[in-house]
């Protein structure tokens, strides 16, 4: 526990002085043995749920860090196929009531036949839960995305001025040589890209001419051989020999010429650099740096213009957001559209409806119902590949189910934030009964564990930390039939560490442990009758 923020001395010495206790209690009842496990026993106990809560707290109040995440019990039950696992995930997120009164379409309806229904009826069918948050924006939409467009209008009009002085100061520099050192260096780039555009243009001209000459002599000696036989064969033979004696000629002449236009190509390429670096331009290049920066200034105008459509748009449309925002979502849940969906055994996102999703949890939940009720007619697990297997199923229904629910609630609050103008409205998180009970189970921890350790209250804290126990173990109990919880040691059957130490509390509940060592001695005896038996060895 030297993660708490406990310094190592105190810990010590608090260790310390728990079992300098001990000895004085054992002593004090006569070295009992009895006695002296029993309080080790409670001691160790105490100390193992106060400082397990304590870390716990710790957790919670630093909040997320890289070496840690804030305690929850969420991961353990979610998982959990114990008798009150289902009841357990509930108290965090009831997934499975959030699938049925978002995700599922209150009618059955083929989606053909629903995409050809008119927008206000595909809207009349959204889930009521959705329509009834998207209908609470009625008042506020039409405000918020009308004054979204009008901002977007004064963006674009200031976007577009922007744009075009840009454009017009980049042409200045650039005629008058003052450019900036980001445009020296595009201008360095494009040159070099011409060089070596030339360089390939050479190298590309050289092997052609090269194939020609060798194609010259291949085909000149073939023909020579095909035409010497013949009559006046001699005669047409020489008359060939010239010719292609006179095309590779003049073809060796233009590979020689190439390195001459090569380096003419290169020359002519710095010469424009240092032009556009300088200021020093030609006519031609005059015209093509004012083409260029009405070209941009055209694209300027062309883009504010498209976010001024889109933004007059939305203020017409505003009066309907709500409910063509109901439509897009009953569209999706009816299977129309679809959305990009993480789905386990595809890479990337695959786009689905919610229609699909829904048909592929409950596929998912068979293959686990199934895998369920094989490896429960067996009562076994087998070499552990069948538990393997059933948890594997569980976990993935678990999680489809999680992710479609999160997913809705997703599409949920990007249609509001769409009907508020672009932003998130301003909504309370609100908090689970299972996130009160994570942190009602951290004190209790810490309560229960401190009354151990200070012998107060003794017999309750040991029924109280039992019953915590024989909750945990309804969790996750260790069946044959069922996968080990996360984090396992060891292979239990039917009884596991959750079990031992609850029959060791309650071992602990039967005797007077408290007032062997303990301020049970102190606060009991005003109110209880006690003779003050010490146990015999």
């Amino acid at each position: 526990m030297t993660h708490l923020p406990i310094p190592l001395e105190v810990l010590y010495a608090g260790l310390a002085g728990t079992v300098l206790a001990l000895f004085v209690a054992t002593a004090t009842n006569k070295w009992s043995l009895r006695v002296f496990f029993l309080l080790a026993l409670r001691l160790a106990i105490g100390w193992h749920f106060l400082f397990e809560g304590l870390y716990k707290v710790q957790t919670y109040y630093t909040g997320p860090t890289e070496t840690s995440k804030p305690f929850s019990s969420e991961p353990y039950f979610r998982a959990a196929p114990g008798p009150i696992g289902a009841k357990m995930r509930k108290e965090f997120a009831d997934y499975d009531a959030e699938i049925a009164s978002k995700v599922k379409a209150p009618e059955k309806i083929s989606p053909s036949d629903f995409a050809n229904l008119k927008f206000e009826e595909q809207a009349a069918k959204c889930p009521a839960k959705v329509a009834e948050q998207l209908d609470a924006m009625q008042q506020s939409a039409p405000e918020a995305l009308k004054a979204a467009a009008e901002k977007e209008l004064k963006d674009a009009d200031a976007s577009e001025a922007k744009s075009i002085k840009e454009a017009d100061e980049a042409e200045q520099r650039a005629l008058k040589g003052e450019l900036t050192d980001a445009e020296k260096a595009q201008v360095r780039v494009l040159a070099e890209d011409e060089r070596r555009k030339a360089r390939n243009a050479a190298d590309a001209r050289r092997e052609q001419l090269r194939e020609r000459l060798v194609a010259y002599e291949k085909f000149g000696a073939e023909l020579i051989d095909v035409i010497k036989p013949q009559e006046n064969g001699a005669m047409l033979v020489t008359q060939l020999e010239a010719t292609f004696k006179t095309l590779k000629a003049r073809t060796e002449e233009e590979l020689k010429s190439v390195p001459t236009a090569e380096l003419k190509a290169l020359a002519d390429i710095d010469a424009a650099e240092e032009r556009a670096l300088t200021g020093k331009l030609t006519d031609a290049e005059k015209a093509k740096v004012a083409a260029k920066a009405e070209a941009a200034r055209k694209q300027a105008k062309e883009k504010a213009e498209k976010s001024r459509e889109d933004a007059r748009k939305k203020a017409e449309d505003a009066p309907v957001a709500v409910r063509d925002a109901k439509a897009r979502y009953a569209r999706w849940v009816y299977g129309v559209d679809a959305r990009d969906s993480k789905v386990k055994g595809i890479s990337g996102d695959a786009p689905l409806s919610g229609l699909r999703r829904i048909e592929h949890l409950e596929w998912l939940r068979r293959k686990a119902k199934e895998a369920e009720e094989r490896a429960t007619s067996g009562l076994g697990n087998g070499t552990g590949t069948d538990s393997k297997r059933i948890a594997e199923f569980r976990m993935d229904a678990i999680a489809a189910e999680a992710d479609l629910a999160r997913d809705a609630n997703a599409f949920i609050s990007e249609l509001k934030k769409d009907l508020n103008g672009g932003k998130a409205p301003d909504e309370s998180p609100q908090e689970s009964r299972g996130q009160l009970l994570d942190r009602v189970t951290m004190w209790f921890l810490v309560a229960v564990g401190a009354f151990l350790m200070g012998g107060l209250f003794t017999r309750l804290a040991c029924v109280a930390a039992a019953g915590f126990l024989v909750l945990t173990y309804l969790a996750h109990p260790p069946f044959p039939w069922f996968p080990l919880p996360p984090n396992t040691e060891g292979n239990p059957l039917f009884i596991n560490k959750n079990v031992i130490e609850a029959l060791a509390l309650l071992v602990l509940a039967c005797y007077p442990t408290g007032r062997w060592l303990g301020l049970d001695a102190l606060v009991l005896r005003p109110f209880c009758k006690y003779k003050g038996e010490a146990p015999v060895a």
